[in-house]
């Protein structure tokens, strides 16, 4: 009897051990996307942290989180409950790092040779390398159903989950054939991505 109760108190602290490892690692997990998310989206796409907050971190599990943002450090940092805190740096041409294995200091003293801008006229140069775009709609394509289509991408179809279209761009046969943004967004307004590399 005294062995099998040693043996369910073990399991007992095993189970509970791995639970808080468990939970502290959904807690860092929590926090380090929301820090990335809200540097890119503030420093990059240049949206205000209030409606970031709201809008992008504000359902279930990211709505634990708090966030801040410190524009004279370029960062941004997000904690659960005061716990697992986790900071975004912004380095420009480089975009938003997730502060991990490096310090802050160590990530900014990386050098890096960033491609140089060119300075041309994108409006004389069609679509994609450039921004000209022809006001015809191709032959085949219903205009109407095709606007239609568009606008109905940006209604909510109610209040428990909503959609948020920030963008929507229609290529057909290499030519942009229809587009519009939400409001606070343009042509110009960078969207968040994300890639993974294995």
């Amino acid at each position: 009897m005294r062995i099998l109760k040693r043996l369910i108190l073990f399991f007992l602290v095993m189970t509970v051990g791995y639970a808080v490892y468990y939970a502290w690692r959904a807690l860092s997990i929590v926090s380090g996307y929301g820090a990335k998310y809200l540097c890119s989206c503030v420093m990059l796409a240049g949206r205000q942290p209030e409606d970031v907050i709201i809008e992008e971190l504000g359902t279930f599990p990211r709505s634990i989180g708090s966030f801040t943002v410190d524009y004279r450090d370029s960062s941004a940092s997000g904690s659960v409950f005061g716990l697992a805190r986790q900071t975004a740096v912004y380095r420009k041409g480089l975009g938003c790092t997730l502060v991990s294995e490096m310090t802050k200091e160590e990530l900014r003293s990386q050098k890096f040779n960033l491609a140089g801008q060119l300075h041309l006229n994108v409006d004389t140069i069609p679509w994609p390398m450039g921004d000209a775009i022809s006001d015809s709609t191709p032959a085949g394509i219903d205009g109407g159903k095709l606007r239609a289509a568009v606008e109905r991408a940006f209604i909510e179809p109610g209040s428990k989950k909503l959609r948020r279209t920030r963008a929507i761009v229609v290529v057909y046969d290499g030519k942009i054939v229809a587009e519009k943004y939400a409001p606070g967004f343009d042509k110009d307004s960078k969207q968040i991505g994300w890639s993974m590399t294995k």
